[in-house]
């Protein structure tokens, strides 16, 4: 077996051995359990969970990783933001009321 991943968390390391599970890769979660005790202990890459996979899954695993890395960036607003045609305010994109006045955003 071989280490591919240290994660921040349980949480984070479950994520990243489901998106495994669902290429294929079999996958162990180590060091789960000392979520409870990580009070007593000090947290150091050892100590924190881990992926661990078979060795001739190594490479694969660690490129998938990094795909599952590349797309959990956030993206970027999918539109720009909009001027009210009633009192000029520059407004977010995801918003659809100016928040000054009320007026709705114009159709474009």
């Amino acid at each position: 077996m071989k280490q591919v991943y240290s994660a921040r968390n349980e949480v984070d390391a479950q994520l990243v051995k489901g998106f495994l599970d669902e290429r294929g890769i079999e996958s162990v979660v180590q060091g789960a359990g000392l979520g409870q005790i990580l009070g007593e202990i000090p947290m150091t890459p050892e100590t924190l969970p881990s992926i661990w996979v078979r060795e001739e899954d190594a490479d694969r695993a660690i490129d998938a990783i990094a795909g599952f890395k590349e797309g959990a960036k956030p993206a970027s607003p999918a539109a720009d933001p909009w001027t009210c045609p009633k009192c000029g305010e520059s407004i977010e994109p995801q918003f659809t009321e100016c928040w000054n006045c009320g007026t709705a955003k114009p159709e474009a």
